[in-house]
């Protein structure tokens, strides 16, 4: 962590983790991680800016 991010936030670190096991586990189908990405992103409501900026 400290090499590739020179540090990271305590808040941050579980996001960070998140975000690389989701890769690590889709890293031998590519497409796999953009199909999943799309899955998820078509059962959520969107959002306003104002609500991405004011949570």
């Amino acid at each position: 962590m400290n090499g590739t991010h020179h540090g990271v936030d305590p808040k941050y670190l579980q996001t960070y983790l998140d975000e690389f096991t989701f890769r690590f586990n889709r890293r031998k189908t590519p497409m796999a991680a953009f199909q999943t990405l799309l899955g998820i992103a078509t059962q959520k409501a969107p959002q306003t800016l104002t609500d991405l900026k004011n949570p």
